[in-house]
């Protein structure tokens, strides 16, 4: 059981807080504690470096992939080193693993990859530039490992938004003599040529993350870390109007530039088990209102059935109400700006949802509706539609 990633959805505006920028025209020098920005021409107060961006833990077959160390943006031809941490969570040592990785173009968000990925075949056509590799020796069951790997954008790449796509055995390495690695002609999955991508069961994929290239054309939304205060919880009716079932802690950035359209922040509970196949009377008024079933014509009694992908939408309480997103409208800066005509600084406001330089953070508190605590409550009664519930 957990909570799905922040669901962020761009889209409108509103409100206000300050902060002192000038605007220099070209070949002027920032004062102290400032910095020219190459892309507006303003001198920024200087901030500290930006904070890695540490990406959600994922698996690549029977190795877990933990504190990943994406970019936020990359230079074509400037390499950057981040780190990972790698476990054989398996059974048997591996003299060799091999860890590629590459990005591929999407439009907006890291799902368009992770979809793609999850519907590969012999006649994939994704077009994925391989930005580095990595090869880790003698890692042992059960053993841990920080692992330093390179990144390096090539020639040719155009400048846009990315999805990041990590490999391991993607191309299955031995270590043959004198110590060198070659390719082990006895795994009978060997690339059609060299370079290719290979897309096939053994080549275990995984998309974390989105990542900027070059000077970008529009703002990537990304959240750039989350926590919770619980990992489980109890259905205690008693208790459930009193505490949240989560209080999840996160922050939005907006890399590259200034976001100005409405955000919205949404959760949801990913937890396998029966869902309402029809609505029945037997659920209430309230409940069925909630729904939008009418009482006068549902059922008398609600039945039921499985989920593998269930999904119940988490409620974010703002004061006494409730909301399913919580939506984030514009706030202003107070810019100081030279007129080039008359020499003098004028006050201009500088507006913006979350601002480049700027990350946003937020408490939320979630709750479950009343019909979804009260659907988990039947869990034990149709325990024969929960395969998997002990």
């Amino acid at each position: 059981m957990f909570v799905s990633a922040l669901a962020l959805v761009v889209a409108g505006c509103g409100g206000g807080t300050t902060k002192e920028i000038v605007e220099v025209p070209a070949g002027i020098e920032c004062g102290p504690g400032t910095y020219l920005n190459a892309d507006t021409s303003k001198c920024l107060p200087s901030a500290p470096p930006p904070e890695n961006v540490i990406v959600d833990d994922f698996t690549l077959g029977s190795f877990s992939m933990t504190n990943v160390d994406v970019p936020e943006q990359m230079a074509v031809g400037t390499p950057e080193d981040r780190t990972f941490t790698i476990k054989n969570s398996g059974t048997e040592d591996r003299e060799v693993v091999f860890v590629r990785y590459g990005i591929t173009a999407v439009n907006a968000v890291i799902d368009e990859v992770r979809d793609a990925l999850d519907n590969l075949g012999s006649d994939s056509t994704m077009d994925v530039s391989f930005i580095g590799s990595v090869i880790i020796e003698d890692l042992a069951a059960g053993e841990s490992r920080d692992v330093t790997y390179s990144l390096r954008i090539p020639e040719g790449v155009d400048a846009g938004l990315y999805g990041l796509i990590f490999t391991v055995d993607e191309v299955p390495l031995v270590k043959g003599a004198e110590g060198r690695f070659v390719i082990d002609p006895e795994s009978g999955n060997i690339a059609a040529q060299e370079g290719s991508w290979r897309i096939d069961d053994a080549a275990l994929a995984h998309a974390p993350a989105t990542m900027i290239v070059g000077v970008p054309g529009r703002p990537n939304l990304r959240v750039l870390f989350g926590s919770m205060d619980n990992h489980s919880f109890v259905l205690d009716d008693s208790e459930r109007d009193a505490h949240p079932l989560f209080t999840v802690t996160a922050r939005m950035s907006a890399q590259g530039m200034d976001i100005t359209e409405e955000v919205r922040a949404e959760f949801g509970l990913r937890l396998p088990g029966h869902v309402i196949d029809e609505s029945g009377q037997d659920l209430g008024e309230h409940v069925l209102f909630e729904l939008g079933v009418d009482f006068d014509t549902a059922l008398e009694n609600t039945t039921f059935k499985y989920d593998a992908d269930r999904e119940l939408k988490l409620r974010i309480a703002h004061g006494d109400d409730y909301a399913f997103s919580s939506a984030y409208g514009e706030e202003c800066e107070v810019v100081q700006v030279l007129n080039e005509d008359t020499g003098e600084i004028e006050e201009q406001d500088h507006c913006a949802v979350i601002f480049n330089d700027m990350g946003r953070d937020d408490m939320y508190r979630l709750y479950l509706s009343e019909g979804d605590s009260r659907l988990l409550g039947l869990t034990r009664e149709l325990d024969d539609l929960n395969p998997d519930f002990k």
